[in-house]
């Protein structure tokens, strides 16, 4: 069971760069299957209380699987992304503290880009438009998912042993 979404994936895995897997932070079949077909883990999260507790339990199902379970692709954690972020909240600053210092803990690189909550995505959604494709979202605003890509594939490169090395200046993970 464990190895049914890893089949699937190698049957197209050389016709894609990426492919993204969401699932819960919990320990289950669903999310033991994710990671074991994949080679990174990337962490959303919002800054909230109920993310703090998330990190946590995602953190022990990570250890879990890797004590119980085969690790084909040496899953590799590449960071923490905040999203949903609406800056306006000293509750959400301090949860944003919270998660910072529990990253730190647990040696997770935190992401420099962050997704802002905007109303436009939830627009999108209802109009069933990419939030690209529409006029809602500001320029700052579809900005983000494009400067967390570029985080996110630095952050590829800087944790595969056979990519290029990282171009000077650049934070180390």
């Amino acid at each position: 069971m464990d190895y049914r979404l890893e089949k699937l994936l190698a049957t197209f895995r050389n016709d894609y760069d990426y492919v993204f897997i969401d699932c819960a932070p919990t320990d289950s079949v669903l999310t033991t299957m994710a990671l074991t077909a994949s080679d990174y883990l990337l962490i959303p999260m919002r800054p909230d209380r109920f993310s703090i507790l998330g990190f946590a339990n995602l953190n022990e199902t990570i250890k879990t699987f890797r004590g119980n379970c085969p690790d084909p692709h040496g899953v590799k954690v590449l960071g923490i992304v905040f999203t949903q972020v609406t800056g306006t909240s000293t509750v959400e600053q301090g949860a944003m503290n919270d998660i910072r210092t529990a990253a730190v803990k647990e040696g997770t690189y935190l992401f420099a880009s962050q997704l802002k909550y905007s109303n436009s995505f939830s627009r999108s959604v209802k109009d069933q438009t990419p939030i690209f494709g529409t006029g809602y979202a500001q320029y700052p605003t579809r900005r983000a998912p494009a400067k967390i890509a570029e985080e996110l594939k630095q952050g590829i490169v800087e944790l595969t042993p056979t990519a290029e090395p990282a171009k000077k200046g650049k934070k180390k993970r």
